[in-house]
């Protein structure tokens, strides 16, 4: 703010002029605050400056100073030499004018370009000063007992606190807000991220973290990391950017998130409906029947993830690929079963796996287990905009070597297609654009041509209507 090597009566002088220019009558303020706009627009003062709606008080100092007539209520246009030189002529004649209007406002004028650049280093420092202080969190080394997950949750963190400081992260523009507002309470909050992933960090392969449990071992609140906590925010948006996902919207959406991070909101009300299905203990000594061979099951996702292998009771016989049916109509899953009781009473129950619409996290974990126990899925669902997007999760999900989209062909389609039941054209609508915006490139040509077909008729199909054909594909299998 001005050069510290002024004499005592520079200072005075200065004070003086300040306190003459700050009079409550002294008719300067719109002249000084034209002179700052235009330094913090440009960087300098440039050749003139513009003055509007002059008040009589600001027309009489002016036409003073400048010696030079302004009338009231009207514009001004002032050139910078007039004033420096008008200036001189008074008193305060050895201050320079970027001097005056300095210490007018007390504070350095600077350009909005030197401000940003300004900004944008102390932005960086923050930055460079929590990854250095939370970098000292991350010292525990894997053992024996407690292996480190393959993908080190550390390197992800660093990743994502990387990213945020390039503005180019999941979260970045609630993170600037945040530290726009309270720089240091986003730190502290980083900090409570950061310690989570290390909790994370430590998990066995196998081993699972309440979301509670979680937020109590790191704040000592185990609501901290609810989703509608600034906190919990925080720890979706870097859990997020591991996945390379925006934040999640949905509760569903947030639930899956966490649970590819082996932390569970809920483990008891996500449910899947099984039969024919087992699992090895997790001793891995032995396996063999766990439920009764006919019965149906509801697996809760507690049990789902405690279990480390699922594999179906009975095998195909002319293969040795262990297949899984899956399909979301519970009434189809339950007359499967009963003509399985009725034509295959001396057999186990085949293996059946029912979402009951649409998948819950517990129906992904137990695909997950079934399919890194190397068995194939056969997945069928209805004729309409939801049950193809289903379908194509579970294809992109686990790929073609592992999933065989069932019973979805041209053909099956006009069996089970319906003009009975009017599907609103709005959601024919918003399902034909995404196939417009390519967003089933990714899916087999085969299904993709089925999928324009039903779009272009605008009649839905249903899996009670092919319920036969269904039957026969999985009997035939026994």
């Amino acid at each position: 703010m001005g050069d510290m090597r002024e004499t005592e009566t520079e200072r005075a002088l200065l004070k003086e002029a300040i306190r003459y220019f700050k009079a409550e009558t002294s008719g300067y303020h719109k002249l000084f605050q034209a002179l700052r706009s235009k330094y913090e627009s440009y960087g300098e003062f440039g050749d003139k400056i513009r003055l509007t709606n002059l008040s009589n008080e600001e027309a009489d100092r002016l036409s003073g100073l400048l010696r030079k007539r302004y009338d009231p209520d009207k514009s001004a246009q002032i050139k910078l030499a007039d004033l420096e030189n008008g200036l001189k002529e008074t008193r305060f004649g050895e201050l320079s004018l970027l001097r005056l209007v300095e210490a007018y406002y007390r504070e350095p004028l600077r350009s909005k370009k030197e401000k940003k650049q300004q900004e944008q280093l102390i932005w960086q420092q923050f930055w460079i000063e929590v990854t250095v202080e939370l970098r000292g969190l991350f010292t525990r080394e894997p053992d024996e007992k407690s292996p480190f997950l393959p993908v080190c949750m550390r390197s992800q963190f660093f990743n994502w606190l990387q990213a945020l400081t390039e503005q180019q992260a999941t979260g970045s523009v609630a993170v600037r807000q945040w530290y726009s507002s309270a720089p240091e309470e986003l730190r502290k909050n980083l900090r409570m991220v950061a310690q989570a992933f290390c909790i994370l960090d430590a998990l066995g392969k196998s081993e699972y973290v309440r979301l509670p449990v979680l937020a109590a071992k790191t704040t000592g609140n185990p609501h901290a990391f609810d989703s509608n906590q600034a906190l919990g925010k925080l720890l979706l948006y870097a859990l997020a950017h591991a996945k390379k996902q925006d934040a999640p919207q949905h509760a569903e959406e947030i639930a899956q998130l966490l649970y590819e991070h082996r932390v569970l909101r809920d483990d008891l009300s996500s449910h899947v409906m099984v039969c024919g299905i087992t699992y090895v203990d997790a001793d891995e000594q032995h396996s063999g029947n766990h439920w009764p061979k006919h019965e149906v099951i509801g697996l809760p996702l507690r049990t789902v993830v405690n279990k480390p292998v699922w594999y179906p009771v009975m095998r195909p016989v002319h293969t040795d690929v262990r297949v899984v049916w899956v399909m979301e109509n519970p009434a189809v899953f339950s007359a499967i079963v009963d003509r399985w009781e009725q034509q295959m009473s001396d057999h186990p129950y085949p293996p059946l796996v029912c979402s009951s619409g649409q998948f819950t996290l517990a129906v992904w974990a137990l695909l997950d287990r079934l399919v890194q126990g190397g068995c194939q899925l056969f997945y069928s669902g209805d004729f309409d905009p939801e049950g193809f997007q289903m379908a194509a999760r579970v294809w992109r999900r686990y790929g073609g070597e592992a999933v065989k989209l069932w019973r979805y062909t041209t053909s099956d389609y006009q069996q089970a297609m319906t003009t009975q039941y009017e599907i609103d054209e709005a959601r024919w609508d918003s399902f034909a654009q995404s196939i417009l915006q390519n967003k089933w490139a990714d899916t087999p040509d085969w299904f993709q041509e089925m999928v324009q077909a039903v779009v272009t008729k605008r009649k839905p199909g249903y899996q009670e209507s092919i319920i036969d054909e269904l039957f026969a594909d999985l009997i035939s299998m026994y």
